[in-house]
């Protein structure tokens, strides 16, 4: 299993600005493996995220991995750029140990 970082910066090719009218801020995994967007910092209770904290959080995409930290991870923009740009690197010169 790969962290939520690895995941999105492996399959997200660009951070979705705005989701339904709002700014995407952060990044999570919910217990199904979906990936949804949160204008507000989500907060996590029993290992479950709370989707109602955020009226403005929003489903993005089902990865093709469940991430092993996704009860914790929450991924923000300069997170994810820092990462998607090792990644692009790291492909190009034909690595793929991490990802």
């Amino acid at each position: 299993m790969a962290k939520l970082i690895e995941i999105l910066a492996r399959e997200l090719e660009q951070w979705p600005d705005y989701i339904d009218g709002f700014k995407a801020k952060y990044i999570i995994q919910d217990t199904l493996g979906s990936c949804w967007g949160f204008s507000k910092k989500p907060v996590s209770m029993d290992g479950s995220w709370l989707k109602d904290n955020d009226p403005l959080s929003s489903y993005l995409f089902l990865p093709d991995d469940d991430a092993d930290d996704w009860q914790t991870a929450i991924i923000n923009e300069q997170e994810w750029r820092k990462a998607r740009a090792a990644y692009l690197i790291e492909m190009s010169a034909g690595g793929i140990n991490r990802w």
